[in-house]
């Protein structure tokens, strides 16, 4: 069912800490039109991934509205890169073209007493394919390497929307783990990486 694979948010504005994220009314509208997407907002309660980055875009834009999609572990690859495809015609379609896309993910995962050395080597394979603005080698990565980035579906999506409107190459601005801050460690370990794609 779609539903379960690319779900949008239809339920009003989200809450944070610092006060309220605006619906992108125009946007949403645009998106729940498109055959690709499903008004379905039961798939987004129990998923943290769009909430955590909410707070970041309010601190660079206050004024920024939001329109939410989750993706899920059922939807297809083809399916994403074409709907990462045809995303700017969406965009442009509703007065959106510089709007901002964004995929939300954890990096690599790991427990046991080898667990930073993996999430150190799986996140090297994984983001040397999103420098490269490579949706195919990122989930081929993935696949092959059991890497255990939750994100890579809209990742996807969202390097073949980059590549659409122009994009070429994908800049790194930051990477750690969980192991770098002084409440981390542990025999449980989680990758992170910020980028750019341009």
């Amino acid at each position: 069912m779609l539903a379960r694979r690319s779900a949008l948010w239809t339920g009003g504005d989200w809450l944070t800490p610092l006060g309220p994220a605006k619906l992108h009314t125009e946007l949403t509208a645009a998106l729940a039109d498109h055959p690709l997407t499903t008004a379905d907002d039961r798939p987004h309660l129990p998923e943290h991934s769009g909430e955590v980055v909410v707070p970041f875009i309010q601190v660079c834009n206050p004024q920024a509205r939001i329109a939410v999609v989750c993706v899920t572990v059922s939807a297809a690859l083809e399916t994403l890169k074409e709907f990462g495809a045809a995303l700017p015609g969406i965009l442009a379609g509703c007065g959106a073209a510089d709007a901002l896309v964004v995929a939300s993910s954890d990096m690599s995962h790991e427990r046991g007493p080898g667990a930073l050395k993996t999430v150190q080597e799986h996140d090297a394979l994984a983001v040397a394919e999103m420098e490269k603005l490579d949706p195919d080698g990122l989930h081929a990565a993935c696949s092959k390497h059991r890497i255990t980035m939750c994100g890579r579906l809209p990742a996807v999506a969202m390097m073949t929307s980059a590549a659409a409107r122009g994009a070429t190459r994908g800049t790194v601005m930051g990477r750690a783990t969980s192991a770098d801050s002084p409440h981390g460690g542990g025999d449980y370990i989680v990758g992170y990486a910020g980028m750019v794609f341009n």
